[in-house]
């Protein structure tokens, strides 16, 4: 779902791997034709989730003499259009009628399989919300390791579907964990170390949602800082995935990463979006804003946020370690 160029223009030849494109809406056409003629008939709390979380599970799609016809997927793509998107990520195949008939009905089949909420355990009120997003989150990722024997969508897709939720699970986890503490537990780190990890944790949820990331380093390559190590990563990876969340279904968004010193004393760790965006109101987003929130103040940081032109930044900012100053 890359919305890199890319990945979005090329889309005339068949790819070589199949990969996930992020496809204008009004090239996609359904059985009784355009998808705006059918919109109607999305159910209003499935338009709701997917203005929430945008599309998660890509459509399957026949290229079609220049256009591209739903395979699998109608009531998203309906659904899509009613909750406003202007594009939707799609799996390309380059096949005749007969073969995308069988696509279909391997499709079909797929959907029969449970679905993730049938996999989650029952949670009581008193959880912490961070706790019921973690419960829901491991659910989701048995869920997709179970699709992974043969089925109508390619183990690469589903492979990033868990390792985007596994990422997401162990952030909820750490940053759990880190707020539980009395005191976290400090070391001393390189902060191209955090930088290495957070990248790390965010790549498959960049790879799902299409979004373009870029990372910039400005920090010396022996700057440290004293932390408790999970936690800042876990915080820090959560706020760019839910950026990524935030972006997503924008064609031609892009993220940024910066990673820089103030003043010889502080590490300024910047996601920058468009001030455009609206917040993601996701459990897992609000979860791991409170927990940046909390975590920048017990190591004696704090969050700011500034707006400049058509840009938003958001910046955790933490006392290097007194070697490093």
């Amino acid at each position: 779902m890359r919305a890199d160029s890319h990945y979005v223009e090329q889309l005339d030849a068949p790819p070589q791997n199949q990969v996930i494109r992020l496809l204008p809406i009004d090239r996609i056409d359904v059985a009784e034709g355009s998808a705006s003629d059918v919109a109607g008939e999305a159910p209003a709390t499935f338009v709701a989730s997917i203005q929430k979380h945008g599309i998660l599970q890509p459509l399957l799609v026949q290229h079609r003499k220049g256009r591209y016809r739903v395979i699998a997927g109608r009531k998203r793509l309906v659904a899509a259009v009613a909750a406003g998107l202007q594009a939707v990520p799609c799996l390309v195949y380059h096949v005749d009628d007969d073969e995308a008939r069988s696509l279909a009905e391997a499709a079909n089949a797929l959907e029969a399989v449970p679905s993730a909420p049938s996999l989650e355990p029952p949670v009581t009120p008193t959880l912490p919300g961070s706790a019921v997003e973690l419960s829901k989150s491991l659910a989701r990722t048995i869920s997709y390791l179970g699709l992974l024997d043969p089925s109508a969508l390619p183990q690469e897709v589903l492979t990033n579907l868990a390792r985007a939720e596994t990422s997401r699970a162990w952030c909820l986890g750490a940053a759990s964990a880190a707020i539980a503490s009395a005191e976290p537990g400090r070391t001393t780190v390189a902060v191209a170390q955090l930088v290495r990890r957070i990248t790390d944790l965010c790549e498959p949820e960049r790879r799902l949602r299409g979004v373009g990331l870029e990372w910039r380093m400005n920090v010396r390559e022996a700057t440290y800082v004293d932390v408790d190590a999970d936690a800042i990563v876990a915080a820090v990876a959560g706020a760019v995935i839910t950026t990524l969340e935030e972006v997503h279904g924008n064609t031609g968004a892009t993220v940024t990463f910066v990673a820089s010193v103030e003043s010889r004393s502080r590490l300024v760790l910047s996601v920058v979006r468009s001030a455009s965006t609206r917040p993601a109101t996701t459990s897992f987003a609000v979860a791991m804003r409170d927990a940046l929130d909390r975590i920048a103040t017990s190591h004696g940081g704090r969050i700011v946020t500034s707006q400049q032109r058509q840009e938003l930044t958001q910046s955790l900012e933490l006392p290097l370690a007194s070697a490093a100053m």
